[in-house]
């Protein structure tokens, strides 16, 4: 069995080519703020690779800096300013949010005005998606949409499939299984520090997997013709590694996505994707 890899540059390269192309006829193009508090490299680095990609596809963009002792009355002063900002067309708050904000990180999202969500965090953005199945002008959270792309664009079969979802990300698990739930036969959402991980894991048909753990799952913790994709993000001896040990389950999967280069480049797409939306909602009104 030859395992077809789920390239998501590939898909990415795709989608943001459309994009510009619906972009660059545009007199106004979309204006969109991004927000950083505090100096993590890591962060700094993403939103940098959002910007460029923004800058690539044609949108406009600014980016604010707030230091780390920011307060938070002055964080919803920024935000509730760019809400009433009729030029601004998204807001992106980058996170995580520094360690003191760790307990109010939810808050300060849901700050953002629904109209203006491209991350598609907010509680209202998350409830819409909750309770419809079909309209095309869903936000929907950028991890999930890239994982539904790479499920059509590469044909994934859901048919009779024991879906697993394993991640911390509560948000992005139960907008997954919602999208997924009426499309297989099952969706299990399970916490990465559950005893039975391995167990579960050996039961899906379909694994979706992010636990921060390099190389973690081997060939003999998954099941004959198993569909793979690795959100692990781990870094080791200067290398990017999946949570799944690629080269070693490669024997028996049918699809799998690589780190780097499978869902990762897609979720920054998903948020390219998000952006466009949120301009057309705005326009259609």
């Amino acid at each position: 069995m030859i395992a077809k890899i789920l390239d998501g540059k590939i898909l990415s390269k795709n989608i943001q080519e459309e994009l510009k192309k619906k972009i660059i006829p545009l007199a106004k193009k979309p204006l969109i703020v991004f927000i950083l508090i505090g100096e993590n490299i890591e962060s700094q680095k993403y939103l940098d690779l959002k910007m460029r990609v923004c800058k690539d596809i044609g949108f406009d963009y600014q980016k604010i800096v707030l230091e780390d002792d920011v307060s938070e009355k002055r964080i919803t002063e920024v935000i509730n300013e760019l809400n009433s900002d009729s030029s601004v067309n998204g807001i992106l708050i980058q996170l995580p949010l520094p360690f003191k904000f760790k307990n109010i990180e939810d808050k300060i999202v849901n700050l953002i005005s629904e109209n203006k969500d491209i991350d598609g965090l907010t509680q209202i953005n998350i409830n819409k998606i909750l309770s419809k199945n079909n309209s095309n002008n869903l936000i929907i959270p950028c991890l999930s949409r890239a994982i539904i792309d790479l499920i059509y664009f590469y044909e994934i079969d859901l048919i009779n499939k024991n879906v697993l979802i394993c991640t911390n990300n509560k948000v992005e698990a139960l907008v997954l299984n919602h999208l997924l739930k009426n499309k297989t036969s099952s969706v299990n959402i399970i916490n990465p520090a559950n005893p039975d991980l391995k167990v579960f894991i050996k039961q899906s048909d379909i694994l979706v997997i992010d636990i921060h753990k390099p190389e973690f799952i081997k060939q003999e913790d998954v099941k004959e013709k198993v569909v793979i994709f690795d959100i692990g993000n781990n870094y080791k001896d200067n290398k990017v590694l999946g949570d799944v040990d690629f080269e070693d389950v490669l024997p028996k999967v049918t699809s799998i996505t690589p780190v780097p280069g499978g869902v990762g480049p897609m979720i920054i797409t998903s948020l390219m994707k998000n952006i466009h939306q949120i301009f057309i909602n705005q326009v259609s009104k």
